[in-house]
């Protein structure tokens, strides 16, 4: 009975690290080549004459604040975009199997979210914080990021206290030029 425990983990623990056969060269190798010739000031796009396409998934977190006079919202969310960037992919195996890697935003080029019918100052979504972005070998990228937003949000009370309100988050990408956000 005593030994069966430590024999079944031993086995679990063989079949857990069976499946990853990078190493520190691979890791390298695989950075080194896909960072080769990125520039992170162009937009990832193959086709400039079509957009870029960028979804966002939201998850909120709870309500932190609901002003029904001044007409306010404020929340805690996570907010994460996906894209696909062509010049990120590669063959998993020649880099021992690795699907993924992830590196800082800082190294990549990243959307700038704003959101615009924020309370405050239109800012980029996760300034100041130090973001990592995941990179998938079919090239699609994301970046994640939690938040605290201040919205806009037009109350109906009316029908108060059995009234309900749908508040709205506007985000769009912008570019920061000279102290003003350009959407």
């Amino acid at each position: 009975m005593y030994i069966d425990t430590p024999v079944s983990f031993m086995f679990l623990l063989c079949i857990l690290s069976s499946g990853n056969s990078q190493t520190l060269s691979d890791m390298k190798q695989l950075y080194s080549d896909i960072l080769a010739n990125h520039q992170k000031s162009l937009i990832p796009n193959s086709d400039f004459s079509s957009p870029l396409e960028i979804t966002l998934q939201f998850h909120l977190m709870t309500i932190t604040q609901f002003r029904e006079v001044e007409e306010t919202l404020q929340i805690a969310a996570g907010i994460s975009a996906i894209w696909t960037d062509g010049e990120f992919s590669w063959t998993p195996s020649s880099y021992g199997n690795a699907e993924y890697v992830i590196v800082p935003q800082t190294t990549v080029w990243t959307p700038k979210l704003v959101l615009l019918n924020s309370v405050g100052t239109l800012q980029p979504l996760g300034l100041g914080n130090e973001l990592s972005v995941t990179i998938n070998y079919n090239g699609s990228t994301t970046v994640s990021f939690g938040e605290v937003l201040s919205s806009k949000c037009s109350t109906n009370i009316y029908k108060f206290p059995f009234d309900s309100q749908t508040c709205e988050l506007q985000f769009a990408p912008g570019v920061f030029m000279r102290g003003t956000y350009v959407c």
